[in-house]
This record gives structure tokens, sequence and C-alpha cells, in this order.
């Protein structure tokens, strides 16, 4: 879904505007809207919060911030982009854990979350991607608390 509004909207990113933008690992400058990263993780996050609560959902909350912030920070998006992606990466969260009947047990649900907080996590740390260093370095981080939140959601079983 992201992918479509980038290429139908066709947004230029701040590097592309604005003169004298700073961009870390290099500047990028189409596609800025919404911001892809930003989805993923608020869908990571918005499905960590709605299934487990407590201070791991705050955990969830903050690794999605550094994400956010991080994506503004190195100039790649607009604080809307960041945004917008963010409210379309929690709908898609608050629409899995509500509308697949077989999430509706919360301990399924929360079985679900944990394989995919792994295979996402996972999917961060191992896959190249053709974006700079620092953002690749950044999705680590946050693919490996994904992981540290899985395995700690786990051992709580």
């Amino acid at each position: 879904m992201v992918q479509i509004f980038k290429h139908l909207l066709e947004v230029p990113r701040p590097a592309a505007v604005l003169d004298g933008v700073h961009a870390l690992g290099g500047a990028l400058y189409a596609h800025a809207f919404p911001s892809g990263h930003a989805a993923t993780s608020g869908a990571m996050a918005g499905a960590l919060w709605l299934a487990m609560r407590g201070r791991w959902a705050g955990l969830a909350g903050l690794l999605w911030a550094l994400a956010a912030i991080g994506r503004v920070y190195t100039g790649a998006h607009w604080p809307l982009d960041v945004a917008v992606g963010f409210a379309i990466g929690w709908a898609c969260a608050w629409a899995g854990t509500r509308l697949i009947p077989e999430l509706k047990d919360p301990e399924a649900t929360r079985r679900w979350m944990l394989w995919l907080a792994m295979a996402g996590g996972t999917a961060l740390v191992a896959f190249h991607t053709p974006h700079p260093h620092t953002a690749r370095a950044f999705a680590a981080a946050v693919g490996l608390g994904s992981l540290a939140a899985a395995w700690l959601g786990w051992r709580r079983r």
C-alpha cells in the first residue's frame, strides 16, 4: 500500500526541495510520501502494543519513535511522511489484531505477535537494502530490538 502511494503521488524528499540539506548516508530525492520505514515500524510497534500492553508496549512505542526520528534526522523524510506512514502501519496492526478470527484469543494473538516480531526482526537484521549505511544500521538496531522483545515475550510464556 505504501509503495502505491509513493509512486502515485511522487512527493519529493527534503534534499530535492531544500538547499543545504545534509542527508546522512547520501541524499534521496523522490518517493517520500508516505514513509515505508515508519509504516513498517508502526505496524510492528502497533502489533506489539495491541498484543502485549504494559511496559513492553512502551518499548514498542519507543522503538517506533526512534525509527521515526531517524527518518527525519537523516533527511530522508518530512515529518508528515513519517506520521502518515505510522498511521498506515498502526491501522494495519489494528486490522490484523481485530479482523483475523484466529487472533481473537489473547494467547493466540500473543503467539502470532511474537512470531511476527521474530520474523520482522530477522528480516531487518539479515536482508540488505539499497538505503544508506546509516539507515541499514538503524534498521538492524530496530530488528535486534524486535528480536529481543520477542525473546523476552517468549520467555514469559
